[in-house]
This record gives C-alpha cells, structure tokens and sequence, in this order.
C-alpha cells in the first residue's frame, strides 16, 4: 500500500516501494499511485487470510510480475468462500485500478451486502458420527 512519512516528499517514481506479496500492479511498475493500491493491497490481504496462502509466490522480481500480469487462483476453488464474497476480492485485485472499488468506504459497503456464508458442512465418518451422539 502507500506508505510514507506523512511530514516527508512522497516517494520518488521509479522507485518500487511496497511488500512483493501484497503490492499493487502500479507500484510494481513504479507508476504513481493513489488509495486504489492499498484496495488492491487488501484485497490481497484478504485472499491470503480466506485461503491460507498468497495469491502469488516466487522471488522479488516473479511476485512483481504475477502482480502485474497474472490473475489470482480462484478464490472458490482454494477455500470454502462464496462466490460473491470470491467476486468481491477478484475486484480489489483487479490490474487496472480504475476497475476496482472507487473508495474504502464503497469496499465496506460491498463486504457488508455479501450474503451470510452457509454453515459448514457436518462432518463425515467417526468424526460425524461422534458429532451427532450428542
């Protein structure tokens, strides 16, 4: 996300500034950034709370090319996410920052809107059936 000090000169553009995991596709090419990189920022954020694991790994330079060029694996299919909560995290992490939500507040709005989850699926085998004994 952006981070600099508030009683200092931004940081100066073709400079990369931002943790691999977690940047967003105008910083990795060291273009000049707004608030749209830090939703960019949660939405990877929250895909690696969702899924246990980053959107992308590799060295340095691979992150900030993945970043850049590759879409992340579908939410859905790496855990138990519904797919408009999965479309919501999809659209932080969108490449081009104008398709992303216009603010933080428009983010929250759209996590409050999401459908409640369905509860988890009971158990199977000893484990279930321990389950429903009680």
């Amino acid at each position: 996300g952006l981070a600099w000090a508030v009683d200092g000169p931004p940081p100066r553009e073709g400079r990369v500034y931002g943790s691999p995991f977690w940047i967003s596709p105008e910083q990795a090419r060291s273009e000049q950034i707004d608030h749209r990189a830090d939703l960019y920022s949660l939405g990877a954020t929250i895909f690696r709370m969702v899924a246990g694991q980053a959107p992308f790994y590799g060295e340095r330079s691979d992150l900030l090319h993945e970043h850049c060029t590759q879409e992340p694996p579908d939410l859905v299919e790496v855990a138990s996410v519904t797919e408009p909560f999965a479309a919501l995290v999809r659209q932080l992490m969108e490449k081009d920052r104008d398709r992303r939500p216009a603010t933080a507040g428009e983010t929250a709005a759209a996590l409050r809107s999401l459908p409640a989850p369905p509860p988890p699926e009971e158990p199977k085998g000893l484990l279930g059936r321990l389950r429903r004994r009680r």
